[in-house]
């Protein structure tokens, strides 16, 4: 997990998304065509990355490695010294 430089200007730009990582769809082509494998559930819920495939009129499955999300990073300050 990377640190960025300025995490809370980050979340405001990206309410939608929790600090940990990304969501990852793909295609494939057992799927059929106009659907999206969500292949794991990170930063972003999978209701938003429905509404969105959704709205492109497309559809997804949830593939077995995106059942459970991914665990929400912590970070907490050390002081150097």
């Amino acid at each position: 997990m990377i640190f960025g430089h300025d995490e809370s200007s980050a979340g405001k730009r990206y309410p939608l998304h929790a600090p940990m990582s990304v969501s990852i769809i793909g295609f494939y082509e057992d799927l059929g065509e106009g659907v999206v494998g969500i292949e794991r559930w990170g930063s972003l819920d999978i209701p938003e990355i429905g509404s969105e495939v959704t709205r492109q009129g497309l559809t997804y499955k949830i593939m077995p490695k995106a059942e459970t999300r991914q665990l929400q990073a912590s970070y907490r300050t050390r002081r150097r010294g």
